[in-house]
């Protein structure tokens, strides 16, 4: 490995933290996340982007989602980046050491989600249950707004934390023609 690339992969790292660092003194349950243009509200890139950042963080990760667009509504997806940036934040934060993660994303026919895993040295009651933070109550408050849920708390192996989200194919259709009618 060169000095170049060790440099490029630090510099990437340190400024991944910088913008997981500026996520977390965001408190308003409505305000938008910062930095949420740099994942460009594409759920399954940003996915594989948050996966890069904790393989650089030292926590091998494995990504699970389509390699097609999601054909989702805009809105819903940008719910569940959101999600995604505050849980992998949460994994930098409370369990730097994990052994492994694994984000995945699905969907059905009506339904989007978001799984992510953490695998931890320590048993789930040495992690406690602390429920301290604001990000992740945020993320159920601003789900709940459009009918999803979020849950979230230990596995036998570690934590998870579980978003869906229910949509209708012809939501985009419908905002976009209020957008185009509202132009004119």
């Amino acid at each position: 490995m060169s000095l170049t690339t060790i440099e490029e992969s630090a510099d990437r790292a340190l400024r991944s933290i910088q913008s997981l660092l500026s996520l977390m003194r965001v408190s308003d349950a409505d305000a938008p996340f910062p930095d949420e243009d740099r994942y460009d509200e594409n759920l399954a890139s940003t996915a594989t982007s948050l996966g890069t950042l904790l393989d650089d963080a030292g926590i091998p990760t494995q990504v699970k989602a389509p390699e097609h667009s999601l054909q989702i509504p805009t809105e819903v997806e940008r719910d569940l980046v959101a999600v995604a940036i505050e849980t992998v934040t949460n994994i930098i934060k409370h369990a730097p050491h994990s052994q492994a993660a694994v984000i995945s994303v699905f969907r059905d026919e009506s339904h989007v989600g978001l799984i992510v895993e953490n695998v931890v040295s320590r048993t789930p009651r040495a992690l406690g249950t602390d429920r301290g933070g604001r990000g992740l109550r945020r993320a159920s408050q601003r789900l709940g707004q459009h009918g999803g849920q979020l849950k979230s708390g230990p596995t036998p192996h570690g934590w998870e934390v579980r978003a869906v989200l229910p949509f209708t194919l012809h939501q985009d259709i419908t905002e976009a023609s209020a957008q185009e009618s509202h132009k004119r």
